[in-house]
Parts: C-alpha cells; structure tokens; sequence
C-alpha cells in the first residue's frame, strides 16, 4: 500500500518543527512554514512547502515491496527588497536542516525517510519580494 504524500508532508513539517533553537531555519522565519500556499498579509519572511512530484515504484520479489519518492520544494519569501542576504541565510539554514536528513516515519510499513539536495533557485527579486527555492528529493522504502 502506498504512503500518501500527505504523510509524506506532514514528517517533513514534524522535522521542521523539531528544531526550534536560535540559528535554526525554524527561527529564522519564526515558525512560519506553510502547506502548497501563504495567506496575503502573512508576515514575512516564511516558507511555502509543496510537493512537486510524487511517485511509487513496486518491486515484486518474494513480496511486493515499494519505494516512494517525492519531491518537495521549499520556497523561502522574505520582504527584504532588493537585498538577498536575509533570503540567503534562510536558504543555508534550510540547507543545514534539511541536506541529508534521516526523518523518522510513523508506520510499521516503511522504513525511514531520507532526503536528497536538488536544484535550487534564488535568491531573486519577484514581485517586490526576494525568493529562493529549494528542491529535496524524499524517498521511503517500505520494509
């Protein structure tokens, strides 16, 4: 049975959530990370999380085993105009969070989450904000 991506999702924003010290992507934004879109008057800066792309690919041995993968992009919005650095250093806490990490999953199924760097973006200037992207590859195999 498939992990829904929602899952998927909600294990990244636990991750997120986990690290709330001073230094932290988590505090560099002020806990702001938000689910596909932002409201309007949310305070800046902060982070959308959306999924890009989500597949699963059966292996079929002694039993039928699966291994999911999604890409998450996680785009960093901050206000300062004109100025990348405060975009930037949200950028490399992300980074620092995220390159690499083992998430633990909920379910006796699949093993652990690990992520994987892809392309970035950014920071640049879009519609008087500065923004910067970053792609992680997330793969789950079931046990």
């Amino acid at each position: 049975m498939a992990t829904p991506a929602a899952s998927i999702l909600k294990a990244l924003v636990a991750y997120f959530n986990a690290s709330q010290g001073a230094g932290t992507v988590y505090a560099a934004v002020g806990g702001r990370l938000y689910i596909a879109v932002a409201k309007g008057d949310t305070a800046h800066p902060y982070i959308v999380l959306d999924v890009i792309s989500h597949e699963v690919n059966y292996v079929y041995q002694a039993a039928k085993k699966a291994t999911e993968r999604m890409r998450a992009q996680f785009t960093i919005i901050s206000d300062s105009v004109g100025d990348a650095s405060e975009c930037a250093a949200i950028l490399d806490k992300l980074r620092t969070r995220f390159d690499d990490a083992t998430l633990s999953f909920a379910s006796s199924d699949y093993t652990t989450m690990q992520t994987r760097r892809s392309s970035s973006i950014g920071p640049l200037h879009a519609d008087g904000r500065m923004v910067a992207t970053q792609d992680y590859i997330v793969e789950v195999a079931q046990v």
